[in-house]
């Protein structure tokens, strides 16, 4: 049963009941009546039925986050009968991440690394020990370090002779606020950039003569 326990005979099924918690490696040996034998083995991952169970309030689902992000978490912490709970630990990708919590609600903030790898995921997990010792872990939330292209888009207004209204405020990013990107535009769009960037989403221009002119945008979020 992967505890050292054992058990045999010429019933096809057993029963077994595990002192602690963990993965086990349960392995059958069947030897018919001519001695010869086979052996078939699988893991099982056994729950301790005492242990704390840990649900998740926040995040409730898999969050899209970037470098510099906060995650607020919030879990709610059951402890088995007659049991308390002593502390909750934040696990990200496994390691505990700042200090134990030892009080109801339970609440943890986690700031996403600038060293984090833009395309990776990382893993969250909450542990609660009990007085008796006994650790529960909760499920996994994951978080997907991304950092998607701003969308550009605006509006161009004739306002006077000659002269032009433009608007940014339409554009968009997953990330950064629309009032934290910074714009800049080229009046000729002829690849020179006519202004420096700023938050500032409009902007006017007049033009030394009439006739078509193209206009450019480009946006940039606030993640480097």
């Amino acid at each position: 049963f992967g505890d050292t326990s054992m058990s045999g005979g010429p019933r096809p099924t057993a029963t077994h009941s595990y002192a602690s918690s963990g993965t086990m490696s349960v392995t059958v040996t069947v030897t018919d009546d001519a001695g010869d034998k086979d052996t078939a083995s699988c893991e099982l991952s056994v729950a301790d039925g005492s242990a704390p169970t840990i649900d998740w309030v926040r995040p409730d689902t898999d969050q899209q986050v970037t470098q510099g992000d906060g995650v607020h978490i919030i879990v709610d912490v059951t402890p088995a009968a007659g049991r308390s709970i002593t502390k909750a630990e934040l696990l990200v990708d496994g390691q505990v991440t700042g200090e134990p919590d030892e009080s109801v609600p339970y609440v943890f903030d986690y700031v996403i690394p600038d060293q984090a790898v833009t395309g990776s995921d990382l893993t969250l997990r909450v542990r609660a020990t009990d007085n008796a010792g006994k650790e529960g872990l909760s499920s996994v939330r994951t978080l997907m370090v991304r950092n998607d292209k701003p969308t550009a888009s605006f509006a161009a207004v004739i306002i006077g002779n000659l002269k032009v209204s433009v608007d940014a405020s339409g554009s968009s990013d997953t990330e950064t606020a629309g009032a934290d990107l910074e714009v800049r535009w080229d009046w000729e769009n002829d690849g020179a950039w006519d202004t420096e960037w700023t938050t500032e989403k409009t902007a006017a221009h007049t033009y030394g003569s009439d006739g078509e002119h193209s206009i450019a945008l480009e946006v940039k979020d606030a993640v480097a």
